[in-house]
């Protein structure tokens, strides 16, 4: 038997979880209660069972009429070890069976429900794209670039000052201008500290965060300890909301004059979904598709029409970004 549990992402995605077995959701649900629905509020667009698949094959896909129709991975990073199927991708549901260690659920995330999930998105007119969001004085401002970049920097500035709190990682825009909030707990680095931060957090959450240099240091940067923050403990008379009009789309650490905003958008996005993007391209060379599978169409398309109705800024150094926000 399995557990049943309901999100509703701002009437764009239902998703159900059905749960095997203790342990599976906890990431899970600790990451999405924020869209957790007590009913379903329509048929589920996105199937997801946790626990409930052991196939034992390698990467391999089903591709057919510019489509993929099966993508089945078994592979593994640091102490995870996972299995996967993910069927339906362009159909009017699509079905994730993954399992794996107790490790392996935080991957589920940013190896493949992310980017099905911007998928399924962008065949509506949103996107799920690799950015901050937050208002400030009235104005949305949507900050993006790759990781490392200076977005949760940014953010933590502006959240001091009241802004309010849409999204740190991810967020959710429109073609007609819009940003949605994705708001899944902040993963804070030691590089983000400063004396606001540190009265917000508790005495356990300064430590880990703390630790987090030394094993960033030991690893060479190949590991991290990120600590989970929920928004509302950062807020400083400001608070969490669904959505608003992007006024100004700042894009940190792009120095290549020759790259537009929408493209180094959709890269920053792209090397979030690099392990599914791999999969696909790895799958798609050995099943020798006729008919490629152009995954990127829809969210390029949402990103352009996007950038056209936002003033956007391309900013080498995330120092200077106060003038475009206050």
């Amino acid at each position: 038997m399995s557990t049943l549990f309901y999100y509703d992402m701002h009437d764009l995605l239902a998703l159900r979880l059905h749960v095997f077995g203790a342990g599976h959701a906890d990431y899970f649900r600790s990451r999405f209660d924020c869209f957790a629905a007590s009913s379903p509020s329509r048929d589920a667009d996105i199937d997801i069972h946790l626990g409930s698949f052991l196939h034992g094959a390698h990467t391999t896909a089903e591709f057919g009429e510019g489509c993929c129709r099966a993508l089945v991975d078994t592979a593994g990073r640091r102490l995870a070890r996972w299995q996967t199927r993910i069927t339906g991708l362009d159909g009017p549901r699509t079905t994730i069976r993954f399992d794996g260690n107790w490790r392996a659920t935080r991957y589920l995330f940013f190896n493949f429900l992310e980017p099905i999930i911007n998928y399924r998105l962008a065949q509506d007119g949103a996107c799920l794209v690799h950015a901050a969001c937050f208002r400030i004085n009235g104005r949305g401002v949507l900050v993006c670039g790759y990781e490392g970049s200076g977005k949760t920097t940014t953010l933590l500035n502006m959240l001091e000052r009241g802004a309010d709190y849409l999204s740190d990682e991810m967020t959710i825009i429109t073609a007609d201008g819009r940003a949605m909030s994705y708001p899944t707990p902040l993963s804070l680095q030691d590089y983000n500290m400063n004396r606001y931060l540190s009265r917000r957090l508790s005495g356990m959450q300064r430590f880990r965060t703390v630790l987090s240099k030394g094993v960033r240091i030991l690893s060479a940067g190949r590991a991290k300890l990120a600590t989970a923050v929920p928004p509302e403990q950062l807020l400083n008379g400001g608070r969490v909301i669904d959505n608003c009009p992007v006024d100004c789309c700042m894009i940190l650490g792009e120095s290549n004059p020759l790259v537009s905003p929408p493209q180094s958008i959709l890269n920053s996005t792209a090397y979030q979904y690099r392990h599914f993007m791999g999969v696909l391209d790895r799958s798609a060379m050995r099943a020798e598709s006729k008919a490629p599978f152009d995954y990127w169409n829809g969210t390029r398309r949402v990103v352009e029409s996007f950038c056209e109705r936002t003033a956007t800024v391309m900013l080498d150094d995330p120092g200077k970004y106060e003038r475009y926000v206050v």
